[in-house]
């Protein structure tokens, strides 16, 4: 909440440690699920309950190490919650990563401002398990231009 008034995604970075705190969490909630009796397991909930925050953490967090832990777990789950898939949500916030890290400068642990992906979005087909992602970023530090990067992903 504390971001929201702010259209610069750096505004992100003075949290570090709550998206950590995030993966930590998570982490914790998904090993009580896997040391549950067989009988209670399951790999589908209705409800809404760590993927989301998961998404947000892996999509606004640009620490390298952060943020590959989060990505980590994602893909480690196999777990849907309502339409969100853990797989899919991985890979999107793999590809995210990918993207702006081409751009990360040798020695630094996060990605510079200029080239922060926006706009993020995807078109699913869920039949083909398959998603077209596009975003927006700059190419260099003083180009305001945005083009468009797409990727066609499937889990």
């Amino acid at each position: 909440l504390s971001v929201m008034s702010s259209s610069r995604e750096t505004a992100y970075d003075a949290h570090f440690d709550v998206f950590d705190r995030i993966a930590s969490i998570a982490t914790e909630v998904v090993q009580a699920m896997r040391h549950r009796p067989s009988t209670k397991r399951t790999n589908f909930s209705l409800d809404a309950g760590i993927i989301i925050p998961l998404y947000l953490a892996v999509m606004k967090c640009r620490h390298k190490v952060i943020r590959r832990k989060i990505i980590s777990l994602l893909l480690s789950l196999g777990w849907r919650e309502g339409l969100w898939d853990s797989i899919f949500t991985g890979k999107l916030g793999q590809w995210a990563m990918e993207v702006e890290e081409e751009f990360l400068v040798e020695g630094c642990e996060y990605v510079p401002g200029w080239a922060r992906i926006n706009g993020v979005t995807w078109k699913i087909d869920l039949k083909e398990r398959t998603a077209e992602l596009k975003c927006q970023q700059r190419l260099t530090e003083g180009d305001q231009q945005m083009i468009t990067r797409t990727k066609r992903i499937s889990w």
